[in-house]
């Protein structure tokens, strides 16, 4: 076990690196915790890798389900925009445009209800 520090933060407590294992780049902090930095394997069912490439570090799951229909597919279309295999990045787009559009007219026709 190597004494260097290592610039990966503790996922628990955010303290950072202050060793590492050479052959299995395990990472302690200072606290104790000991954490596996390198990607988990690619699981094509339960944590595709089109949806889990977000800057946020969250599946785009955890952030659609919180939308209606409409509103979370467009979002998932947008978010994996050209990073399925064999995805074209403007097919993708429209098909987001496909799904606001649908919504924009789902809320415009209930605020036409509304108003009368």
């Amino acid at each position: 076990m190597s004494t260097s520090p290592v610039r990966n933060p503790c996922p628990l407590c955010g303290g950072k690196a202050t060793s590492f294992d050479q052959e299995g780049g395990v990472r302690r902090c200072g606290q104790g915790h000991s954490w596996d930095p390198s990607p988990p394997p690619h699981d094509p069912v339960n944590h595709p890798q089109h949806y889990t490439s977000t800057p946020f570090g969250i599946e785009v799951i955890e952030i659609v389900e919180h939308y209606n229909f409409c509103t979370g597919n467009a979002l998932k279309y947008i978010f994996r925009a050209g990073l399925k295999n064999g995805s074209d990045e403007i097919e993708d787009l429209e098909k987001a445009r496909w799904y606001l559009d649908r919504e924009i007219k789902r809320r415009e026709e209930a605020r036409n209800l509304t108003a009368t």
